[in-house]
């Protein structure tokens, strides 16, 4: 039980060094931006010839027309649109999972463990690795000829949670860069 003893003596880090609180509160706000952009269905803004806008994400599809908004799941997606689901998902627990454990590592833990915070390194160069894979291949699809809309599209832009997804990765691998700096000089 020494390693989770609480001392009120530290600060409120502890004894951890600046990149290990940076690397922290970057994964932090990595995470923050990936579940929007996991979850919302803002990825790709579809605007059609008959003033319908189709707003698509990685879950659902939503058709709003001059008269009437209507979202549904996306159930019947190719099998690559599946691969990106599942990258996305895992880019996602792994942010999720290191994040966890930082916190614990920081707030918790009295002993420093270097193979904890390889292993931090690793989860979070996994999230940004899987979160660009599902940005490439997301964006380097079109998706007016995916959804079968029966629509000439006028314009396709990616919208809010698309780029929100890779301010998350380029700060994934800021965290990363940071807990490389604490691995090295601690």
């Amino acid at each position: 039980m020494a390693y989770f003893k609480y001392n009120k003596h530290r600060g409120l880090f502890g004894d951890s060094s600046g990149f290990l609180v940076l690397g922290f509160c970057l994964n932090l706000i990595s995470l923050s931006l990936n579940l929007i952009g996991f979850a919302a269905p803002f990825w790709v803004k579809i605007t059609s010839s008959t003033s319908t806008t189709y707003i698509f994400g990685l879950w659902r599809l939503c058709k709003k027309s001059p008269v009437l908004t209507v979202c549904e799941s996306f159930q019947d997606s190719e099998d690559w649109f599946w691969l990106i689901r599942g990258t996305a998902s895992v880019g996602f627990g792994s942010l999720l999972l290191v994040s966890l454990i930082l916190f614990i590592y920081i707030f918790m833990m009295e002993k420093r463990n270097r193979l904890v915070l390889i292993s931090c390194l690793c989860l979070t160069v996994i999230a940004a690795v899987f979160i660009c894979i599902t940005i490439v291949t997301f964006g380097s699809t079109k998706m007016e000829d995916i959804l079968n809309l029966g629509d000439v599209a006028l314009s396709e832009h990616v919208h809010f949670s698309y780029v929100l997804s890779v301010i998350s990765m380029v700060t994934c691998c800021v965290a990363a860069m940071s807990l490389v700096f604490d691995i090295k000089y601690n």
